[in-house]
Parts: C-alpha cells; sequence; structure tokens
C-alpha cells in the first residue's frame, strides 16, 4: 500500500516538526540561562555578619528555638509549602510574586543550597536557613533595625509616603550599623520591599504603611505584584554611591 503524502499531511508534518524543533531550541536557551544565573548566584560569596551585630545576635537566637523562623519578610507573608517547586511558587504567587519568576528563584536558591539533582526531584529551598546561601545572604536586613527605621522614616516621609531613594538611605543606615558592604543581593532586598508594599514605578513613591507592614511580615493593603520587569525598573531607578 502506497504511503499517503498528500500535501495537506505534508504541510502538518513539517510544522509539527518545526514546532518542535522551536520547543526543543526554546528549552534549551531556558536551560543554559539558568546554568549563567546559577553561576551568578555561587560567583556572589555568602556574607559573613560581624560577631556582636544584630543580625548576626537574631540568627543565633533563631538557632536556638524550637520552631523555625523564617527572616525575610516576604516568605514570612507567603509561608511556602516545601510540597514540590509549584506548590512552593503558587503560595508565593498568592503572597505577592508572579507565578513563574517564583518558580524559577526557588529553582535557582534550590539548586545552590541542594545541587542540581534536588531541583530534578522537585525539592524546595530550605527558607529557613537563606543567610547561608550564596547570591542570596546579606546582614544589612532592615527587619533588625524596624524601631530605629520607623523614626528615621517618620522624619523622611512626606504625606504619608517614602521614596525609593529613602529605602536606599535606609538600607545605607542599617549597612553601616552591620559594618558591612551593601551586596547586590542587598540591593534586590530593597527593590523587592518597594515593589511589593505597591511603590508606584512613575513618582517612585510608596506608602510608609505598607512599607512597614511588609517588613514586619504583614501583607501591605496596598501592595504591588513582584514581576521581573517592575524589579528591573525598581532597581535602575535606586541610585546607590558605588554605582555613582
Amino acid at each position: 500500500m502506497k504511503e499517503n503524502t498528500s500535501p495537506k499531511k505534508s504541510l502538518a508534518r513539517r510544522i509539527l516538526k518545526y514546532v518542535g524543533l522551536g520547543v526543543a531550541a526554546l528549552l534549551l536557551a531556558l536551560f543554559v540561562l539558568a546554568v549563567w544565573i546559577h553561576h551568578s548566584l555561587t560567583s556572589v560569596p555568602i556574607q559573613q555578619c560581624n560577631a556582636g551585630s544584630r543580625t548576626a545576635q537574631r540568627i543565633a537566637m533563631a538557632g536556638k528555638m524550637k520552631q523555625p523562623v523564617i527572616r525575610c519578610p516576604f516568605l514570612k507573608i507567603a509561608k511556602p509549602t516545601t510540597r514540590g517547586l509549584r506548590n512552593f511558587a503558587k503560595d508565593a504567587k498568592k503572597a505577592g510574586m508572579d507565578y513563574w519568576m517564583a518558580l524559577f528563584v526557588a529553582i535557582q536558591v534550590t539548586w545552590v543550597q541542594k545541587g542540581f539533582w534536588a531541583v530534578v526531584k522537585g525539592e524546595t529551598p530550605n527558607i529557613y536557613a537563606l543567610h547561608r546561601v550564596k547570591g542570596v545572604s546579606h546582614c544589612d536586613l532592615y527587619a533588625s533595625y524596624l524601631p530605629e527605621l520607623q523614626t528615621m522614616a517618620k522624619k523622611m516621609e512626606k504625606e504619608g509616603q517614602l521614596t525609593l531613594q529613602d529605602l536606599v538611605k535606609m538600607k545605607q543606615w542599617v549597612a553601616q550599623q552591620e559594618k558591612v558592604k551593601i551586596n547586590e543581593p542587598s540591593k534586590i532586598e530593597t527593590a523587592l520591599v518597594f515593589v511589593r508594599a505597591g511603590g508606584d514605578l512613575k513618582t517612585g513613591k510608596v506608602r510608609t504603611v505598607d512599607v512597614f507592614d511588609l517588613l514586619q511580615g504583614k501583607a501591605p493593603a496596598k501592595g504591588g505584584t513582584v514581576t521581573v520587569s517592575r524589579m528591573n525598573q525598581a532597581r535602575n531607578l535606586a541610585k546607590w554611591k558605588e554605582d555613582s
């Protein structure tokens, strides 16, 4: 029996072939991107907090508690499950982060913490030990100095709002107290706080109450969704002394 090689079937085969090649190329590109970001993360050393600093004291106290402590304000809101990466990302989405961004970040942190095979098995990050993760750890945490920062905010705010640059100044003050240099993960935290607290990227302003609700692990009343685009915009808007 002769094989049916009608023009329609031949066209369908060609379309399927090209779609398959396109999908394969996309997956390869995503894998290369993931490897590049993984390399970038692991090239940033773990920041060692100075003995006696407030953040070091908080880490030491957390280690003595029976219940593990989440130090990241955003993750305090999310309280993500450990039942698989996709479920982890779904919980992060509920807390205000784009699903695909959350999934990608979770994969990267798991990879750095536990190795690539853990990612293949769908394991989630250890959110209680982020201070021991390359490309994530930083000692100048806003949450370590909330009372002082609230006092600063009252002097800086106008009509109940802070600017992104005010958050930068607060971060620089915290870094001075901790006696550390502001690293890239710390700058990312600043952008994350601004975006998740509902910061307006056009005006560069954010409600003070939403900032401090977030820093205390509470969902901001007028919060925003964290996306790659918004994070990049906030990071580009923030001006740091060492960048000038």
